[in-house]
């Protein structure tokens, strides 16, 4: 079926049968006897095939100015970038008070700062403790990043401590073997290191040129660790098992250290994260996994060269009246299209500016209203706007497609799903994918992952939730929540209201991943 970029164009055919006429009328007057003098020794025959010929050329350059496009296919938009871990210290010094307001939450600052200077990379986080947890794996998708990074807190590694070494070899697990390309690991935390030594494995960092980066979080004369029970009430502050208050200090050694070794820099909480973000910029970019855009066929090409032709053979015909008409009629197939609006989109999207991709492929859809493939690309973009709801309705759509937009529209709906905290429903989406391609990595590691999560749940509900029987006396420390968009038709307090609701389930079921439970060491700060 052809689909048509610039449908308002066809509308100009009608200048066709008007053209026509204009050419039997003159054909009628060029009869006269004092005009056959002047054309004397031309063929009449030779005036109507070229008559015919202006006609096609008009014909043939309409068709072409409304973009005629039959057949699809993907396109894998791929970018350059560099692999970056961020390792986040979540033991319970990190609960300090030498910088304000407090070290964690010093911390998860500075991070979303740097976040918002990554775009273009692959990034993951790694908390650690005494041991060292994945809390998301290396991923372009940043704001999936910053999700599982508002709800890491100290005491969600089961393993109370800290120990460098452990998040040393946690990011080697998760940096892939690679040459075309650099890998930063960034360790934002006090450098107190109770347990293990982290000194060894710095060789393995040089050799893979892995570069790391480290930032300080704490002061030299060090503080006192408040402790709080899990309704976030103050109990007191951490003493040892001779009953002594601790003190946690910086440990700036150790961490200047460690970035010398590698090739990496040192930086305070205290100062600007801008050498880090120049020592990022100076690593060598590869290429990094794509993304999947629909991309119409364009025809109208075809169409243009015939139109060509003809007007380059009318032009060599002895007749040449009509070619000021030419000038005016022949432009309209170098007119820009409709599909350009797709590539616009597409283009933007790759720049990151994600709102003006929406607005470009809306304008693409007023021409096609019925096209799933726009559909599924302006879904795309809402996905990355974080209005989950529209993009799901508009990947809805993309299952009215042919058998692989099903399968990818399948897809980016259970990840939407995931977003919203609809752990069944993302299962199912997933399900239907790999019955679509069995061979989909992605969805097959998608659904373990969530399947895992389902369980974990199942075994473990959910506590009661007593905020409105107490009110928790420490007021918990969070950067600013990750808001979904409303619902339309729906009024904007009680959209607001919802959705709140919603991005507090989403995280609750996030945090039961992690269990609570911690084994018990001697220095367990």
């Amino acid at each position: 079926m052809i689909n048509w970029a610039e449908p308002h164009f066809l509308y100009l055919l009608i200048l066709v049968p008007i053209f026509m006429l204009a050419i039997i009328i003159a054909n009628q007057r060029l009869k006269k006897p004092f005009l056959l003098k002047l054309i004397r020794g031309l063929d009449p025959k030779v005036r109507t095939f070229r008559s015919v010929l202006l006609i096609l050329t008009v014909f043939l350059s309409i068709i072409a100015a409304a973009r005629p496009r039959w057949g699809e296919k993907l396109e894998i938009v791929k970018g350059r970038g560099v692999d970056i871990i961020l390792g986040l210290d979540l033991s319970r010094s990190m609960n300090a008070t030498d910088i304000e307001p407090d070290r964690i939450t010093k911390a998860k600052t500075m991070l979303l700062d740097l976040l918002s200077r990554l775009s273009g990379n692959r990034v993951g986080l790694i908390g650690f403790a005494g041991d060292g947890w994945i809390l998301c794996p290396l991923t372009t998708d940043l704001e999936a990043v910053k999700l599982f990074l508002d709800i890491a807190e100290p005491g969600m590694v089961p393993i109370p401590g800290t120990n460098l070494a452990r998040v040393l070899s946690k990011s080697l697990s998760l940096f892939e073997d690679v040459k075309d390309r650099d890998q930063a690991l960034i360790l934002l935390t006090d450098g107190e290191n109770l347990t293990g030594d982290p000194l060894p494995l710095l060789k393995n960092f040089k050799e893979k040129r892995i570069r790391i980066f480290t930032i300080g979080i704490g002061s030299i004369e060090g503080s006192t660790i408040p402790e709080y029970d899990q309704s976030g009430n103050f109990t007191g502050y951490k003493k040892d098992s001779e009953a002594k208050l601790v003190y946690s200090r910086l440990n700036e050694r150790l961490l200047l250290l460690m970035a010398k070794t590698t090739g990496g820099r040192y930086v305070r909480a205290e100062s600007r994260i801008e050498p880090i973000i120049e020592g990022i910029k100076k690593l060598k970019k590869g290429e990094l996994n794509g993304e999947e855009f629909v991309r119409y066929e364009e025809r109208y090409q075809y169409f243009l060269l015939a139109a060509l032709i003809l007007l380059i053979l009318a032009l060599f015909l002895p007749d040449r009246l009509p070619r000021l008409l030419l000038i005016f009629i022949f432009p309209l197939s170098l007119r820009a299209d409709a599909g350009s609006w797709m590539r616009k989109g597409n283009r933007l999207y790759r720049e990151g500016r994600f709102e003006e991709a929406v607005k470009s492929y809306e304008q693409a859809q007023v021409l096609e209203p019925d096209n799933v493939k726009i559909r599924f690309n302006k879904g795309c973009v809402l996905y990355k706007v974080k209005r989950y709801d529209e993009a799901e309705a508009e990947f809805q759509l993309g299952l009215l497609g042919d058998r692989r937009l099903k399968e990818i529209s399948n897809f980016n709906i259970g990840n939407v799903r995931f977003r919203k905290g609809d752990l069944k429903g993302a299962i199912e989406t997933y399900i239907q994918t790999l019955l679509l391609n069995p061979y989909n990595i992605k969805a097959k590691r998608n659904l373990e992952f969530c399947q895992r999560l389902l369980e974990e749940l199942k075994r473990k509900p959910p506590p009661p939730d007593t905020s409105q029987a107490k009110k928790p006396k420490k007021e918990k420390r969070s950067l600013p929540e990750i808001k979904l968009n409303s619902k339309p038709r729906i009024p904007k307090t009680e959209a607001m209201r919802l959705l709140k609701m919603l991005d507090e389930k989403e995280k609750k079921t996030l945090k039961q991943r992690f269990p609570r439970k911690e084994e018990r060491v001697d220095r367990d700060w």
